[in-house]
């Protein structure tokens, strides 16, 4: 599955993080500065979510809101569905300030939808309270949750407290939206004697009651899920004592599971997507707009039914200061795609062209084939590109989208 291999390329880039101190090199992104001359400040900040896009309310305390440094799981979660194609839309009338977040573990803070429901010590009686509130100002298709406070403050009565309120907070959101689906977090194992030395022994029966809870209250038409961050959460790599929270492998551990769990449920209510056949309309400057500098030139021919695809990005990694290139700069690529389509889709052999010199005949360029490119449109301003480049063995999904929508009436003219 194309978010599968998403989720996996992801966390490939954030090899060796080990707790607060580690680095985060988040897959990047895809913007035109200029095309054709035309500055397009338009598109240096990220564009809002499509009015089609799956709303998604993160709900609870500090482990969704994030906590002495650390973003929360929201952080990866966000960039794991952009990455795999899906258009979502973090809900929720609250938004953490960079200035209490780590910058150098969360490089583009700024980028995402930093938008939940939740504070540091939010108990499952608030949310409950509250939760008919939330579901009227966020108008969500899915509620995640995700709070363990109730340990700190009732102790060994909190599994019976959780199960009480979460069935609560369920039954005043579908007052208020019946075909609501939710998922219920298991919270990770820790060890915190200040808030309850018992806690450890506290953990598995307040899980096993948010368990409870998901039997009960589950329906065809309002599913409601168990997401499992007990199982697997290794507490000596993914939790920092000195934060009383899960680290950066911690939250990425959380949002993996999170991310497995909404590939089965953003389906039942993703909008359908419009039917379309590639046409000439489509001819267009294409891009992704949560990444800077990058994107695509695309072109049809519908006398041969073919399609060429020119790729400006950059190379895996930033060149060394002092290589120094005539003209540009060393750290450019770009790739040429060709092939021909069908309905709404086309395979594109990817080739690579070098040994050219600037405005030369001499010496002849050479092309290399080097993987292949699915390229699909769901829209006349949707698609996206899921590319696997042999010589760099990296493959993924890219969603595109137009720079600008001059030529869209002339697509839709032609459905």
């Amino acid at each position: 599955m194309p978010g599968i291999r998403s989720c996996r390329l992801y966390f490939s880039e954030h090899v060796g993080l080990n707790g607060p101190a580690g680095g985060v090199a988040v897959i990047g992104a895809l913007r035109f500065p200029k095309v054709f001359g035309l500055v397009l400040t338009t598109f240096l900040v990220i564009q809002p979510a499509l009015a089609q896009s799956v709303k998604i309310l993160n709900v609870g305390d500090s482990d969704v809101a994030g906590h002495n440094g650390y973003a929360s799981y929201r952080y990866d979660l966000w960039f794991l569905l952009r990455q795999a194609g899906y258009d979502v839309d973090f809900v929720g009338r609250v938004a953490r300030p960079i200035s209490v977040v780590n910058a150098d573990l969360y490089p583009r803070f700024e980028e995402y939808d930093n938008h939940f429901e939740g504070r540091y010590g939010l108990l499952s009686q608030q949310i409950s309270q509250f939760a008919s509130t939330y579901v009227e100002a966020g108008d969500p298709d899915i509620v995640m949750f995700l709070g363990s406070h109730d340990i700190c403050e009732f102790g060994g009565s909190a599994p019976s407290l959780i199960q009480l309120n979460l069935g609560n907070m369920i039954d005043n959101m579908r007052a208020v939206n019946p075909d609501l689906h939710f998922l219920l977090g298991q919270i990770y194992p820790w060890e915190i004697p200040s808030c309850d030395p018992d806690a450890p022994n506290i953990i598995p029966e307040f899980n096993q009651r948010i368990a409870s809870v998901a039997g009960a209250r589950d329906s065809s038409n309002s599913r409601v899920i168990v997401v499992d961050h007990y199982s697997g959460f290794n507490y000596a790599t993914m939790f920092d004592g000195n934060a009383f929270h899960a680290n950066r492998q911690g939250e990425m551990f959380m949002a993996s599971n999170w991310f497995d769990a909404l590939e089965d449920i953003i389906p039942l209510v993703e909008p359908e997507e419009e039917t379309i056949s590639i046409n000439a309309g489509l001819n267009d400057a294409w891009f992704d707009p949560t990444t800077p500098g990058q994107g695509f030139f695309i072109t049809v021919f519908p006398n041969s039914t073919s399609i060429f695809l020119a790729w400006f990005t950059y190379d895996t990694e930033r060149p060394a200061p002092e290589v120094a290139a005539n003209l540009g700069e060393p750290g450019h690529r770009w790739l040429t795609a060709f092939g021909t389509y069908s309905e709404n889709s086309a395979v594109l052999e990817i080739e690579l062209t070098s040994g050219g010199i600037f405005n030369e005949p001499q010496p002849m360029p050479v092309q290399a084939g080097d993987g292949e490119i699915l390229l699909e449109f769901h829209g006349c301003n949707s698609g996206t590109i899921t590319f696997n480049i042999d010589s760099i063995d990296q493959q993924g999904v890219i969603p595109i989208e137009r720079i600008a929508l001059d030529n869209v009436a002339a697509c839709e003219s032609t459905q």
